[in-house]
C-alpha cells in the first residue's frame, strides 16, 4: 500500500510539474488555428500565406497566426466577422479536401 501512495504522489507531482513548464507564449491548453497560416488571408479566401508566431493573437482560447502585423491589426478592426469569414473559408477548404482525398481513393 505504501508504494502505492508513493507512485501516486509522484505522478501527481510530475503533473503539476509538466503543466506549470510552458516552453511557447500560450499555455497548452489553446490551440493554434488554420495550420499557423495567415488568419487574415484565409478570411479572404487565400490558403497559401504563412502566419509568423510574432504576430499572433489570442481570442478566446484560440490563437491565430498572421503574416504581418498590418494583416493581424486589419483582422482585429472586425474580429467577430473576420473570424466567421475565415472559419467558412477553412470549413470549405476542408470539404474540398476530403473530396480531392476521396477521388483519389478511386
Amino acid at each position: 500500500m505504501k508504494i502505492i501512495s508513493k507512485l501516486l504522489v509522484f505522478f501527481s507531482m510530475f503533473y503539476f510539474m509538466s503543466c506549470a513548464s510552458s516552453h511557447s507564449k500560450y499555455k497548452h491548453h489553446h490551440h493554434v488555428e488554420f495550420n499557423e497560416m495567415c488568419a487574415n488571408h484565409i478570411s479572404k479566401g487565400h490558403f497559401e500565406v504563412n502566419g509568423h508566431k510574432e504576430y499572433s493573437l489570442e481570442h478566446n482560447g484560440e490563437v491565430f497566426y498572421f503574416s504581418s502585423l498590418k494583416d493581424k491589426e486589419e483582422f482585429e478592426k472586425h474580429i467577430e466577422k473576420s473570424l466567421e469569414l475565415a472559419k467558412r473559408a477553412w470549413g470549405g477548404r476542408q470539404n474540398m479536401d476530403l473530396e480531392i482525398d476521396r477521388s483519389n481513393r478511386r
